[in-house]
């Protein structure tokens, strides 16, 4: 063998050590060989077989995390309907009273509560004005056993009717606190 010839199979065989050692084994890509070649013109051929370490495995990519945030559980206070001061009931009945009381007084910001005792099936609806003619309240149509607060939050004086008969009223003196 020539000295030339012979640096090239030192040199490749350093070289497969040296790429097997790189991956940390003896063999870890199989079984390999160094052959001079044949018909003498100087080539080397390095032949490896590789062997499968396991089966061939595929990896999912991952999914985006989810992160849900939770909130403190709502604590509810329920809603209260505040007590009215005053409370006016709509009649209609063969005593000819259809607002009882039809007078009646209270401070600013009061509540008083219309309610419909008629025994017949009418709705009836209230509307009061200030003696200004500035408007101070309209109730809903109300049904027999329904009832409206109105709170009176500006003092004076409040004529108040049935929408429908003029001559059904009362009034409301509002006092400042």
């Amino acid at each position: 063998m020539t000295h030339n010839r012979f640096l090239r199979v030192v040199g490749a065989a350093l070289m497969f050590v040296v790429l097997a050692a790189a991956c940390g084994s003896d063999d870890p890509i199989g079984e390999g060989a160094i052959d001079e070649g044949d018909g003498g013109d100087g080539a080397i051929r390095v032949t490896t077989t590789i062997k499968p370490t396991a089966a061939p495995t595929t990896v999912a990519p991952k999914a985006a995390a989810t992160t849900v945030a939770t909130q403190p559980p709502r604590t509810t206070t329920p809603v209260t309907q505040p007590k009215p001061t005053r409370e006016i009931f709509i009649n209609d009945d063969d005593k000819g009273s259809y607002f009882d009381p039809t007078n009646t007084e209270v401070f600013a910001n009061s509540i008083v509560r219309f309610t419909n005792k008629a025994a017949n099936e009418k709705s009836y609806a209230v509307s009061g004005t200030y003696t200004d003619k500035s408007p101070a309240f309209q109730t809903r149509r109300l049904k027999p056993g329904e009832f409206e607060d109105i709170r009176l939050t500006r003092a004076g004086m409040i004529d108040f009717k049935d929408d429908l008969a003029d001559y059904r009223s009362g009034k409301i003196t509002v006092h400042p606190r």
